[in-house]
């Protein structure tokens, strides 16, 4: 066996040394707390002259600011605590039948949120205006202008390549073909990055929600289009395609075994609320089709969405609302079992529209669980609702924000400053 040569082997220049010392010193320090040297020498097991040199290198490129201890006797020791830089961050949210924006700090703390109904059939240059405006609208409410917005992540439905195209998508006809990152950033006039929803949705519960702490997670997504989203070994598991997870062309009613549906359960409004004489509600929960089905089908135009109205019977307590959301989910449960079986999860997080129902959905779950998996997860709750994607897309994005200065094409941690962070993504874009 060949022994490597000694000149072959490539030492750690002290530039290479700097830059990764940054990096762990920043790690460690949380912004909104203080920290003297000591404190973060133990922390990152570096010598002191190490974490003062860095302290100083970071205070240059604005993360660190230091102020002298308060109380005690003698001489006041210095604390260091780690900027807050000004400004905001945004998340979108882009569906068919709603588009919801979110404002965050660079914390990450969710400052303010807004959703508006589309329609469907609303072609591709004006859903993104509408996205476009939404934000703007929220930026005037919150207090800001548009050269407070560090970045933006949208967030929406269909396949979504690495560099933010829309490859595929069943539930928006002429979505296929746009690239957010350019359209956005066009509107916005700052760096977009796009994500396919559902796979943020449990990315974002993995990093702070129900999933937080789990090796192993199955994500569900109940609204419209039901999903799930996979955690494996601690990281978000997207498959060989990016699709894993991705139930837009599988049907799920007791009715199709066939699993040749087209992505939609939820059954129209005037059918399962309020309506006499209609069909039970175990057969007005089965599959309508989607908007594009129906159109092609010769029935007209795009249905009114039935999401609203039947959340609003269900939540005051309308019995036929409510079965009709059990049934579907009576449909549905084997399906999610069987993700289980399959993925053996230490845990189920369901999140989306129907999350305020848990009480009652909840139950028809842990039964069918029962009956079909050895070892039973238990099931936790997504506190964001309806909200988690887009929420979710704020919060990332601060931390995106952040991650992309740190690493600076590992050319050392970059200035905390919106100017140089648009330089960067620049460069990176180019």
């Amino acid at each position: 066996m060949p022994v490597e040569s000694p000149a072959a082997i490539r030492g750690v220049s002290p530039a290479d040394l700097r830059r990764i010392n940054e990096r762990v010193v920043l790690e460690a320090m949380t912004p909104g707390a203080c920290y003297r040297v000591t404190e973060l020498m133990q922390t990152t097991a570096l010598t002191r002259v190490t974490v003062t040199d860095v302290l100083r290198q970071l205070q240059e490129k604005g993360w660190v600011t230091a102020q002298a201890s308060s109380g005690g006797r003698g001489r006041p020791a210095q604390e260091f605590g780690r900027v807050v830089a000004p400004g905001v961050v945004a998340g979108l949210d882009i569906g068919a039948h709603e588009v919801a924006a979110s404002l965050a700090d660079l914390t990450g703390t969710v400052l303010a949120q807004e959703r508006v109904s589309v329609d469907p059939q609303l072609p591709r240059a004006d859903r993104l205006d509408r996205a476009a405006d939404l934000l703007h609208t929220l930026l005037t409410a919150t207090g800001h202008v548009p050269a407070d917005l560090w970045s933006a992540l949208a967030a929406t439905t269909g396949t979504i390549t690495d560099d933010g195209v829309v490859s595929q998508s069943v539930a928006i006809g002429d979505w296929a073909g746009t690239n957010l990152v350019h359209e956005l950033g066009k509107r916005l006039g700052v760096p977009v990055e796009a994500r396919n929803d559902i796979q943020l949705f449990g990315r974002v519960e993995h990093l702070w929600g129900a999933a937080a702490g789990y090796r192993h997670a199955l994500l569900v997504w109940l609204g419209r289009r039901p999903a799930v989203s996979l955690i494996l070994h601690g990281r978000p598991h997207t498959g060989a395609h990016g699709t894993a997870g991705d139930l837009s062309r599988v049907g799920l009613s007791p009715s199709d075994t066939s699993w040749s549906g087209h992505g939609r359960w939820l059954p129209a409004p005037e059918r399962t609320v309020g309506t006499e004489g209609t069909e039970d509600a175990q057969d007005a929960a089965r599959p309508q089709g989607t908007a594009d089905t129906q159109r092609a089908a010769g029935a007209g135009p795009a249905p009114e969405d039935p999401l609203p109205s039947l959340l609003a019977a269900a939540r005051i307590g309308d019995e036929q609302a409510l079965a009709a959301l059990r049934h579907w989910l009576e449909a549905i449960s084997p399906f999610i079992s069987l993700f289980a079986a399959v993925v053996d999860p230490e845990v189920i997080v369901l999140g989306g529209p129907l999350v305020p129902l848990a009480e009652e959905l909840v139950p028809v779950l842990e039964q069918d669980l029962a009956v079909h998996v050895q070892q039973r997860p238990p099931i936790r709750i997504s506190a964001g609702g309806q909200d988690a994607v887009v929420d979710g897309a704020a919060r990332y994005a601060a931390q995106r924000v952040h991650a992309r200065l740190i690493d600076n094409g590992g050319q050392g941690v970059a200035p905390l400053d919106r100017t140089a962070f648009h330089e960067l993504t620049s460069a990176v874009a180019r």
